[in-house]
């Protein structure tokens, strides 16, 4: 069993990669290095999640989660939205 998790566009990266019960950080692009979660045991009931840790603008895009089982795949694109006015809102807050 492996997972790929992929970012199109604007330019392609690797996320994260999980094969046989493990991350396969060598895959992964610097990028994302220590900043992507996959829970293991909801991997095995069939939750491919990804956990995007400190995400910033950069990291808008187009994403596909490849799931490889023998000989069946199945895709699904995912769009992350940054919103800016969240920024503006946490900083403004602590600054207060």
């Amino acid at each position: 069993m492996e997972v790929w998790w992929t970012r199109t566009e604007p330019e392609f990266m690797i996320a994260y990669v999980y094969q046989n019960g493990s991350n396969k950080a060598k895959e992964q692009d610097k990028f994302y290095c220590e900043r992507t979660i996959m829970n293991k045991a909801q991997v095995k009931s069939g939750d491919l999640s990804l956990t995007l840790k400190y995400p910033t603008e950069r990291d808008s895009g187009v994403y596909i989660c490849t799931f490889y089982k023998k000989s069946d795949v199945v895709r699904q694109k995912v769009i992350l939205h940054l919103v800016k006015a969240l920024w503006f809102l946490n900083h403004f807050i602590n600054k207060l």
